[in-house]
């Protein structure tokens, strides 16, 4: 199987549904054996949730939908929490959502997220959220030169 963005982000999005179910696994089975019988195993699956999702309301977690354009566009200007590659976790600021070319203007999905980021940003799958847009994984590049470094997502949904 040829590795594409869509693959690289379908297998995060399983990845993310995977831990979500190991998790919810673990706690059940702590809850039935009573108050007093947490395990490191449990600790451990706890600690593993992003922060973004344990400080989100468990409707968010049945809203598993693709990120659209409008989802960001009232971001612009502001910080986005990213938690990426190795357990990196930053917070992006987004500079603009921009057409991709050959797309109808304002398309919801098909649209280029930019960020600032720093020269020693690291390419990879990220997972951005933000209050009101549900966390979504986006593959992340580095463009431009060293100074000027930004991030781009690009979303191609046809």
């Amino acid at each position: 199987m040829q590795l594409t963005r869509r693959t690289a982000v379908a297998g995060a999005g399983a990845a993310a549904v995977a831990a979500i179910g190991a998790v919810a696994g673990t706690t059940a089975a702590s809850a039935a054996a009573g108050p007093h019988a947490a395990s490191a195993s449990t600790a451990a699956a706890s600690a593993a949730v992003r922060p973004a999702a344990t400080a989100a309301s468990t409707t968010d977690f049945a809203e598993l939908r693709a990120a659209v354009r409008s989802d960001f566009t009232p971001l612009v200007g502001r910080p986005i929490s990213a938690f990426g590659p190795d357990e990196a976790v930053s917070s992006l600021v987004l500079d603009e959502v921009v057409d991709v070319a050959g797309a109808p203007a304002g398309d919801e999905n098909r649209f280029a997220l930019h960020f600032r980021a720093g020269d020693d940003f690291v390419e990879g799958i990220w997972e951005l959220g933000h209050d009101g847009a549900p966390l979504s994984g986006f593959l992340l590049t580095p463009i431009g030169p060293a100074g000027d470094r930004r991030a781009q997502a690009v979303v191609n949904r046809i």
